[in-house]
């Protein structure tokens, strides 16, 4: 939120006079919160407005600025979740790293945003990734936080889909080696004049 929002509302409340016994700070409170929430929802459906334009224009919606940053990355950070559901739906690079190697992943992580770390994670984002200071979204949260636990959980459970997916690449390779070496050179020039035969001309019958 805008610092200057808060100190705004700060004074207004103080100015006034109020009534012995008023909770005056946790309705400084409430206020701000109330601000702060309305001033978040203008922004997150600027950014899907924006998202929607670049859309309709087909321009990319994962195109990185200078550092590196999506729009996914913006979204994640803020926890604006109306986006980073548009930017999914339309299959944008969940995996996509800014110039400090940090994924969107990272950044939710960092930020507590429990929910878009859910989201991520179901769009099959790589809790694995490390980035240029060689950590994991993992290792950029509380390390006492639920979302840290999340982030764990997920880690092995892709690590396993990748070992099974290695091991089926392996099995493959080798019954496509088996198949190969099955069919030796002696079948081939066994076979051979069977396939001649394909193309000998078809004899014509004499003509009386």
């Amino acid at each position: 939120m805008n610092s200057k929002i808060s100190i705004d509302y700060d004074k207004k409340w103080k100015a006034n006079s109020e009534p012995r016994g008023f909770p005056t700070k946790h309705f400084i409170k409430d206020v701000n919160d109330v601000c702060h929430d309305h001033f978040r929802i203008d922004k997150e459906q600027s950014m899907l407005a924006d998202c929607q334009r670049l859309l309709e224009k087909n321009e990319p919606l994962d195109k990185p600025d200078k550092y590196g940053i999506t729009l996914l990355h913006i979204a994640a950070a803020k926890a604006y979740t109306s986006v980073v559901r548009f930017l999914l739906q339309h299959r944008v690079n969940v995996d996509q790293i800014d110039d400090t190697g940090a994924t969107a992943l990272h950044l939710c992580a960092k930020h507590e945003q429990g929910l878009i770390v859910k989201l991520l994670i179901d769009a099959r984002a790589n809790p694995t990734i490390r980035d240029r200071f060689g950590r994991k979204p993992s290792e950029v949260c509380a390390s006492n936080s639920f979302i840290r636990a999340v982030l764990l959980k997920a880690e092995i459970k892709f690590e396993e889909k990748r070992k099974r997916a290695e091991q089926s690449d392996d099995s493959l390779e080798e019954e496509h080696e088996e198949t190969s070496e099955s069919i030796s050179d002696d079948d081939i020039h066994d076979d051979a004049d069977g396939f001649q035969d394909l193309f000998n001309p078809i004899p014509q019958k004499k003509q009386r």
